[in-house]
């Protein structure tokens, strides 16, 4: 789950892990903060929409992926709800397709 710290993002965390679903959550930070927003039921996965290598770490291993960022500001809308969702969907399909090969992939 990318934006698993926001409003939205909690509740699709909390829901997940009732049902029994092993989640993973991109982070921007491991403070105690953060962990006591989402508990220790989720793995972690430090970084941000808008690392790359952050994202092919978060994704790697994952059977889908929960998009629910917003940006902090309006000067980073572009940013993060734009570009980062580009590079959290390009980072999806190159780990899917250096797992599973082109035809799997998709």
């Amino acid at each position: 789950v990318v934006g698993a710290t926001g409003e939205v993002g909690r509740v699709i965390v909390r829901k997940l892990l009732l049902r029994g679903y092993q989640v993973r959550v991109l982070v921007r930070n491991l403070f105690t903060d953060t962990l006591d927003l989402l508990g220790t039921g989720c793995s972690y996965v430090m970084g941000d929409i808008t690392d790359p290598y952050a994202l092919m770490e978060a994704v790697s291993g994952v059977d889908k992926v929960i998009c629910a960022v917003k940006a902090r500001n309006e000067s980073e809308v572009r940013e993060v709800e734009l570009d980062g969702l580009k590079k959290l969907v390009r980072a999806f399909h190159d780990v899917r397709h250096a797992d599973y090969g082109r035809t799997e992939a998709t």
